[in-house]
């Protein structure tokens, strides 16, 4: 990998994926040093092919925190599709998500569809301009029942075209932490549970690996960092306005007390007791992220305090967050 990376036929991407390698070979190795080097430099040479601006985010989850603030849920009369149980497990990404997922849709009762667009994309869809998220579309929801049901409705549609036979089934999307108070207007019956990890080693994960879809926040020490704040901000906004509407399952306390987290998950979901949601190397449902290679193993306590040997160079990070 050391002589590829010097090849002038590679591709930004190609050069990209080689940096990433090179940077967890270094790491495997022990030598810190050199891992650094080659995720700085595939970081940057990343963010370079990427759109974002953390400034619009800021605006994003600031509209979103000043509409809920002004406006009442209980003034709808909610029409709800029964047909399927939604149990949403959200929170920042490399936060444990994909390992609860795997822990749930074990049980017998429980379809785990991994992380499903369709939330996002009608929310989007349904309730934006040509400037983000629209205030007015999002009040007319408010007073009308009939925009909630064609919404809800258009999400089970999605669902429906998976002929899945249980009765609960999983929506893995981390991101939808930005929807937890419309999940609530949308799909009162449904479970939400919010994967938490230690700030400093969720953050290194992030950094740590480069992403397809969304997730243009994580290849800069500084924009990582600032949109890990909002995330933290907008969930104790949620728990502030939203008592009790979700579970915080906390990642180190599931690797180490897994028996327990577990048995709190499934009573929170209404499940039963199942063994075999312990056994999570027999687990056949796909996993599609960064998780695949430590979802498919036996749980192990190394991720926790994963950041301690890159405070000397992420300070810039640690400081933020």
């Amino acid at each position: 990998m050391s002589e590829k990376i010097n090849n002038e036929n590679l591709s930004t991407i190609q050069k990209v994926d080689l940096l990433f390698a090179l940077a967890k070979a270094n790491e495997d190795l022990g030598k810190i040093s050199s891992c650094f080097k080659f995720l700085k430099e595939g970081n940057e040479l990343k963010r370079s092919t990427v759109k974002f601006d953390i400034n619009s985010e800021k605006k994003i989850f600031l509209n979103i925190k000043n509409i809920f603030s002004t406006n009442n849920f209980n003034q709808l009369k909610k029409k709800i599709d029964e047909s399927k149980n939604i149990i949403f497990i959200l929170g920042m990404p490399r936060s444990g998500t994909t390992l609860t997922e795997q822990i749930i849709s074990s049980h017998s009762k429980v379809y785990g569809s991994g992380e499903l667009p369709y939330l996002s994309k009608i929310l989007k869809d349904k309730l934006s301009d040509d400037f983000g998220l629209s205030t007015s579309k999002i009040k007319e929801m408010f007073s009308n029942n009939d925009i909630v049901f064609d919404i809800s409705s258009k999400y089970f549609s999605y669902i429906n075209n998976y002929k899945i036979s249980e009765k609960w089934i999983t929506d893995k999307a981390p991101l939808n932490f930005m929807w937890v108070g419309f999940i609530k207007i949308l799909f009162p019956n449904a479970k939400i549970i919010h994967c938490k990890r230690n700030s400093k080693d969720n953050c290194v994960s992030l950094y740590k690996n480069v992403f397809d879809g969304n997730l243009n926040f994580c290849y800069t020490q500084k924009e990582l960092g600032m949109y890990y704040n909002l995330y933290s901000d907008l969930m104790k906004f949620w728990e502030s306005l939203l008592s009790n509407c979700f579970l915080t399952v906390n990642y180190e306390d599931l690797i180490q007390d897994t028996k327990i987290e577990t048995k709190k998950i499934l009573d929170y979901c209404g499940l039963d007791w199942e063994e075999k949601c312990l056994s999570l190397s027999d687990n056949k449902t796909p996993i599609k992220t960064a998780s695949v290679g430590q979802a498919r193993n036996s749980i192990y306590s190394s991720s926790i305090n994963s950041s301690l040997k890159y405070e000397d160079y992420l300070q810039e990070l640690f400081n933020i967050i």
